[in-house]
């Protein structure tokens, strides 16, 4: 048997598979990306042999390369049967009108190419086409001819489905997916609205330092690579969805859970320290453009007493940011 030129002939850890049934037919199979994506190499028929008590490898090649061949995971006997269906390992959207599904194992390409087998609800139907990816037959590519809705969850019902040993699926699989495109942030759109310097004593409040963030917009952010500074530290934030009208607390990861009788509250991966006399904040979105800057002071507290600790600053009218921020901002009722 010879197989496709050039399929091994370079520096490779590849996959081998040799079949050979009660009938003398041999069939080489390879993958020589070291995965389970086998393609035929080549085929004959020979029954000279019909039991055999050993089994070894024998190589023929320069000199050169005498000493550059390893094998290993060797295995001898009965074919294993695949008697497994395929399963879904991940589905996404990935366009307007295109989403993506990757299946545990090769698929039979004629019932991934059957549209009647993918069906997704609120007026989106069957796809138009439905293909194998070229390189990676457990990959396979949907798209419909009608355009999601963005920030609109839909259910894609799949059945028919069939590896290449001929395994469908059991039962029709049910997945929800969101489709979501983040609107860009303008300057002001997301605003800090609360600043807790210092949560010392604490009075009703944990013991940890926030702020919190408003989207003052009719706009959804994905807040994922936005970062928060004050000149010396700086801290990327997490995958959160920000809706429009929708308050968040930023604060250390470790105190997340402390304010979760507040609202939501996620922390960046690095806590720039709030200074209790006065700190520069800068808000940014995931490009590095400025959305929010406040250069508080503690004398905007306008109470000794609630200046000393456990109270928050807090933004009077998050509508009026045109005023000077010192008569814009004052101390936590409680």
């Amino acid at each position: 048997m010879d197989g496709p030129d050039a399929t091994v002939g370079r520096r490779v850890n590849a996959h081998i598979r040799v079949l050979r049934d009660e009938a003398g037919n041999w069939e080489v199979y390879a993958d020589p990306e070291n995965g389970e994506n086998f393609a035929l190499q080549g085929s004959v028929v020979d029954a000279t042999h019909t039991t055999s008590a050993y089994f070894g490898v024998y190589v023929k090649h320069t000199s050169s390369r005498r000493d550059a061949f390893f094998f290993d995971d060797i295995y001898v006997g009965n074919q294993v049967v695949d008697q497994a269906p395929p399963a879904l390992v991940q589905a996404e959207i990935v366009a307007a009108n295109q989403l993506d599904l990757l299946f545990s194992e090769p698929l039979n390409p004629q019932s991934v190419l059957n549209v009647g087998h993918y069906e997704m609800d609120n007026g989106i139907g069957n796809p138009l086409t439905a293909q194998l990816d070229a390189s990676n037959p457990a990959l396979v590519h949907l798209v419909f001819a009608v355009d999601f809705q963005n920030n609109t969850t839909y259910l894609l019902r799949i059945s028919g489905i069939e590896d290449v040993s001929g395994n469908a699926l059991a039962a029709p699989l049910e997945v929800s997916l969101t489709y979501f495109v983040p609107d860009v942030a303008a300057f002001k759109d997301v605003i800090i609205n609360e600043i807790f310097p210092d949560p010392t004593p604490p009075l009703g409040l944990p013991n940890a330092e926030y702020i919190e963030l408003y989207n003052r917009s009719d706009k959804t952010f994905e807040l994922q690579g936005w970062t928060f500074d004050n000149g010396t530290t700086t801290g990327s934030l997490p995958a959160y969805v920000l809706a429009p009208g929708a308050y968040l607390i930023l604060t250390r990861e470790q105190d997340v859970s402390a304010f979760e009788s507040f609202g939501t509250a996620i922390g960046p991966s690095s806590w720039p320290s709030l200074v209790n006399s006065g700190d520069n904040l800068s808000l940014m979105d995931h490009t590095g453009a400025l959305i929010d800057r406040v250069d508080y002071l503690q004398s905007w507290y306008g109470d000794a007493t609630k200046a000393q600790g456990g109270y928050a600053l807090e933004l009077i009218n998050p509508e009026q940011l045109l005023c000077p921020a010192k008569t814009n901002w004052t101390a936590s009722v409680s």
